[in-house]
């Protein structure tokens, strides 16, 4: 219920004790629907980050944030710096307002129109995301009373038999959420009035810690403050304010959709061979119920050797009595470019050929059966082994300093280095204390990292040089491959191998020898094998 009004409402007012006084020195974005606040004090700094994605609204406050060099656009430019007055939220509507000292800027969650803008004391209208009708959302706006007090609305019901359909309808600020609990309490509380049990249900939104937790039944994570008694303290993660829990739910929500993200991923590219394995499969089962058709191409030949006098030279098609069958007329393809002895040849050739294929054809309907079923349990052994998305995240912690050049060559030696294509380097780690070595010391921000998923194995690294400009997907397959055969999975028949640049790779103090966390990533499913064009140019 993160976009319930009353968690926003409770949001709202703990953050105006927060941050009023603060100056809001600049806003700016770096990525789509998010923009992002600096406010400063004398001692301290914070960042607000808005997103303004209609399925995913929220505001959270953070105390790290780095902004970037390139591809960031700034906001409201013409009133800022400006000292925050407050943070207040529309009485009974999801707008939060931000007061400045010449303007305000809005966070407007409604749905699809979900926007940031600001509104200054002339009515001047700035906005994040265009808009079609800015002087409606003026209009509105100046309708609008806001507070930074908790808001307890007063509703009457004529009934205590009042549908909650029709309690939704009359107060739609409630919210489903807070409609399905009073649908539950009423149901086992029949003494108390719906009045009583929806002014204890809105006093908990108020008063009670929020918690996070993951919903069995939708494998989805809830913010949350009901517990509803099915669910396990262990199960719970339970917070001392809004803040702190939505910023935990929405690092689960990204999880969650980034883990669901890569696993379609991977069972696409795992249909795609599947599939193609599949009509290769139909193919050669069609090709063996035809059956073998030696003797058919013997009979034609046979044919063509008794009429060797009848048929004129140089004919593409000639119609013979079929007398080792049925009487009956039959059509014969013949080749202009060859004589006629040398067409009777032909045939006898190809009922020669045609018995010998036959006889393979069993054998490789029989791998390709074998290689779909081996593909179909590799994929589900994939699936239920997942890697784990809970780790923190931290900066990575250099050993040395990495500008020395003995440093680096006594780094490269450690490492299993290949060249592909003669001209790409590629390095192994060898255990896990060597891989931390390779991955946080040696390789570059800019350099691949590859790792097979789901199984233990060496971290591999694409050495990238600008002069190679942009990578071949060629390249990041033979790659794939090389840190699949250093896995657990090399005898596996195709491995799914993650892989991203270096820069999307963290390690965390404290974290287990060859353990890391994966920012971004992609997968590539491949043959684990050393590529022929991939050469050793270091010792085992």
């Amino acid at each position: 219920m993160f976009k319930n009004y009353f968690v926003l409402n409770r949001h709202a007012a703990e953050v105006n004790k927060l941050l009023s006084n603060f100056s809001l020195e600049n806003v700016f974005t770096q990525e789509k629907n998010k923009l992002v606040f600096y406010l400063r004090s004398n001692l301290e700094e914070y960042i607000i980050e808005l997103n303004a994605d209609h399925l995913l609204p929220y505001f959270i406050i953070r105390k790290n944030y780095k902004r970037a060099k390139k591809n960031t656009l700034d906001f409201f430019e013409a009133y800022l710096p400006s000292k925050l007055f407050s943070v207040k939220i529309a009485e009974f509507d999801r707008v939060i307002q931000f007061n400045l000292k010449d303007a305000s800027i809005y966070f407007y969650i409604h749905g699809k129109d979900t926007n940031v803008f600001l509104i200054d004391k002339e009515k001047k209208f700035d906005s994040f995301k265009k808009i079609e009708n800015e002087q409606k959302l003026v209009d509105e706006i100046d309708k609008m009373h806001f507070t930074n007090l908790i808001q307890t609305p007063e509703i009457i019901l004529e009934s205590n038999e009042t549908p909650h359909v029709s309690i939704s309808k009359s107060y739609p600020y409630l919210g489903n959420e807070i409609i399905d609990e009073l649908n539950r309490r009423s149901k086992t509380n029949s003494f108390d009035k719906k009045e009583i049990i929806l002014h204890k249900i809105l006093k908990e939104v108020e008063t009670t810690r929020p918690f996070v937790y993951k919903d069995k039944l939708t494998d989805k994570f809830r913010l949350s403050f009901f517990d509803r008694g099915e669910l396990q303290s262990k199960e719970l993660t339970i917070f001392d304010n809004i803040n702190e829990a939505l910023n935990s739910f929405i690092v689960q929500e990204h999880k969650h959709k980034l883990g669901n993200s890569l696993s379609r991923q991977i069972e696409n590219k795992f249909d795609k061979k599947i599939i193609k394995l599949e009509k290769n499969r139909d193919r050669l089962q069609e090709r063996i119920n035809a059956g073998c058709k030696e003797q058919k191409y013997q009979q034609i030949a046979k044919l063509l050797m008794m009429n060797i006098d009848n048929i004129e030279r140089g004919v593409s098609k000639v119609e013979l009595e079929n007398s080792h069958g049925s009487n009956k007329i039959i059509s014969i393809d013949l080749s202009p470019r060859l004589n006629l002895r040398e067409n009777i040849n032909y045939y006898f050739d190809k009922a020669k050929s045609e018995r010998k294929e036959f006889e393979k054809l069993s054998v490789l309907l029989s791998n390709i059966n074998g290689e779909i079923k081996k593909l179909k349990a590799t994929y589900e052994e994939t699936k239920n082994n997942q890697p784990s998305m809970n780790q923190s995240l931290s900066s990575k912690e250099p050993i040395q300093n990495k500008n020395s050049k003995h440093f680096l060559q006594e780094v490269k030696s450690k490492f299993r280095q290949f060249i592909l294509y003669d001209k790409y380097l590629i390095f192994v780690g060898k255990n896990s204390k060597n891989n931390d070595e390779l991955t946080t010391s040696f390789a570059k921000q800019n350099d691949y990292w590859f790792h097979a998923r789901s199984v233990s194995g060496s971290h591999v690294v694409l050495r990238y040089d600008k002069s190679h400009k942009e990578i071949q997907k060629i390249v990041l397959e033979k790659t794939a491959s090389v840190a699949a055969f250093y896995s657990k999975a090399k005898s596996s028949g195709l491995v799914p191998v993650s892989y991203t640049q270096k820069k999307y790779v963290i390690k965390r103090k404290g974290m287990e020898p060859g353990k890391v966390q994966l920012l971004k990533e992609k997968v590539l499913i491949v043959k684990p094998e050393i590529p022929k064009e991939c050469k050793l140019i270091t010792d085992e």
